[in-house]
């Protein structure tokens, strides 16, 4: 029945809730251990630590998953929460890999918050596939996307090499 589902939904969203907390105080704690400010890049030995943590927010995100995905015909809101948790797996396998040597990862504290984070070293095939993908035509404005009069390099960068570029002069006389 409609009760409990709702009670089953609710139930599996507060234990992803307290799972998630468990990883971010245990990401705090290793923050505070390593003593070197707000930011520190996660090392193999941390993501080692936290990994049996983010386990548990992986089963717990699972669980809900597999409670929403039970709501035979479900409502918009409860698909969306889905999608959502599906993705919040995705990106946490990504978080914690710090063997993925396609990204920096680290912790990060600012205020009370603390971040897991992930930032791409190489984004051409990011910018391509997900920011430019499927558009027929993408129009980049700045008085910074050429260097020396070429856009070469911004195209490499942006794995944008057969692009089509214009230059015009600037109206402004410095």
């Amino acid at each position: 029945n409609a009760g409990s589902a709702a009670v089953a939904i609710a139930q599996a969203v507060s234990d992803a809730q307290h799972a998630a907390r468990r990883l971010f105080d245990a990401a705090r704690i290793e923050l505070a251990n390593a003593g070197s400010g707000d930011r520190v890049r996660l090392s193999a030995d941390m993501a080692a630590r936290l990994v049996d943590v983010a386990r548990g927010l992986d089963s717990a995100l699972a669980r809900t998953i597999e409670v929403l995905t039970s709501r035979a015909g479900a409502e918009e809101d409860i698909k969306a929460i889905r999608v959502r948790a599906e993705a919040m797996r995705d990106d946490l396998g990504l978080l914690i890999a710090a063997d993925n040597v396609r990204y920096v990862h680290f912790i990060e504290a600012r205020g009370r918050s603390v971040s897991l984070r992930a930032a791409p070293i190489e984004t051409s095939a990011i910018i391509r596939d997900v920011v430019l993908g499927g558009r027929q035509a993408t129009v980049l404005t700045s008085a910074t996307l050429t260097v020396e009069t070429s856009f070469e390099y911004v195209l490499g960068r942006l794995g944008l090499s057969d692009a089509g570029t214009l230059r015009v002069p600037s109206e402004f006389d410095y």
